[in-house]
């Protein structure tokens, strides 16, 4: 693939695409809302609670719940 084009796509889509169920390190699930300034690091929503991984350091996403 070239490089470009898939570094301009995950630029607007992100790694994980919005609506995406994951588990987080901590051991929750959320709902991945949208993308955060990286693409590694979307925002998820955990319950009530918004969270964005790029400022969090202490959790991240373990994998994706299909």
């Amino acid at each position: 693939f070239d490089p470009d084009i898939v570094s301009s796509f995950l630029r607007i889509t992100g790694v994980y695409p919005t609506g995406t169920k994951v588990l987080l390190t901590d051991g929750r699930t959320g709902v991945v809302l949208g993308r955060s300034e990286k693409y590694l690091c979307p925002i998820v929503r955990v319950e009530n609670e918004d969270i964005d991984l790029c400022k969090r350091r202490d959790i991240w996403i373990e994998k994706v719940i299909t």
